[in-house]
């Protein structure tokens, strides 16, 4: 949203007063002004009226107040729509308005739903591409890394990467060595030491997870980083294939110098069942049965029923994440 806007304010397409208005609103106190004027639609709340009439005063929405005031059931279906941004306004306002007009109208009709519209203007002005997010490749990022360059996965609720990462290293057998996982904590940091020790030499990977849990190892840590960018040329040398995976949570006591010189990572949970299902069939879940049992073949109308099945459970599985979001439900009675 900040790159979209930013590309408007230098074309001269949105200015900063409009910019203004959308990030902190009206400055109209609530039941006083422009609001005592007109009857207020049932469905809108004593701010919210009180915000669309102060916009109502101002160019280009002048009056924008008194069409909702005499069309309430008209702006309501656009209120209540799943996506007001794609809906056609009443009485032909939206082609008077720019696309961040427009979005700003209904940021005060309807500001429950802001997220899904911001995300509906971004795409249509900057392609669908920038609110879809990319697919999770650790390949790209490992492309990028060398035997000096940590790889650092950004943790976030619900989203592991283990199971990604040794799938990659599986597949990468021919460059990954052995494979040594580390889970930080009290008492682990020797070995950890020990294991980075030997996988310099024989160029294994090494995976030190939860970093957020050993704050009093990470200076420790840093050392070690700092000693992989400057190896002392009595030691053995540094080996190519050698690489250092960190898993961590956002934490402020993580190393600057780490963060600075390593690969960052993150696997965000996906939001929605469309995403939820995207993520869950990439890589095909099937794949792995038919590689885990490559001389049993499984006849079109098995594997039809089969891959009927899977799409249930994932759809199921996505809407269970998705129900996540709204929080337990409070039996009031």
């Amino acid at each position: 949203m900040a790159l979209a806007c930013s590309l408007k304010m230098q074309c001269g397409a949105v200015s900063s007063v409009e910019m203004d208005l959308f990030l902190t609103g009206s400055k109209c106190l609530p039941g006083k002004g422009l609001a005592s004027e007109l009857s207020q639609p049932k469905w809108l709340s004593v701010k919210t009226w009180d915000e669309l009439c102060q916009l109502g005063s101002q160019e280009p929405f002048t009056d924008i107040h008194r069409s909702i005031a005499n069309s309430p059931d008209e702006w309501l279906i656009v209120a209540d729509a799943l996506n007001p941004y794609e809906m056609t306004l009443p009485g032909g306002w939206g082609s008077k308005w720019t696309a961040f007009q427009k979005l700003l109208l209904l940021r005060n009709l309807a500001p429950s739903k802001i997220v899904r519209m911001v995300r509906s203007f971004v795409a249509s002005q900057l392609g669908e591409e920038f609110v879809q997010p990319p697919p999770f490749d650790l390949s790209s990022s490992f492309g990028d890394s060398e035997a000096i360059t940590p790889l650092i996965f950004l943790l976030t609720a619900g989203a592991d990467p283990t199971a990604c990462l040794l799938r990659f290293a599986e597949e990468n057998r021919s460059i990954s060595g052995a494979l040594h996982i580390v889970s930080l904590g009290q008492g682990q940091g020797v070995l950890a030491e020990e294991k980075i020790r030997q996988a310099v030499v024989n160029g294994d990977w090494v995976i030190l997870q939860n970093c957020h849990l050993a704050a009093s190892w990470m200076p420790a840590l840093e050392r070690i980083c700092q000693k992989l960018q400057q190896p002392d040329p009595s030691s053995a040398p540094l080996h190519p294939q050698f690489r250092l995976w960190l898993t961590s949570y956002p934490w402020e006591k993580f190393p600057v110098s780490i963060l600075q010189n390593g690969v960052k990572i993150t696997n965000e949970p996906p939001v929605g069942l469309k995403e939820n299902l995207l993520r869950t069939f990439h890589p095909d879940p099937l794949d792995d049965l038919v590689q885990e049992q490559p001389d049993r073949q499984l006849s079109s109308t098995k594997m039809l029923t089969l891959r009927k099945l899977s799409y249930s459970l994932c759809f199921f599985h996505a809407l269970v994440q998705e129900r996540r979001t709204y929080g337990a439900i409070v039996n009031s009675t």
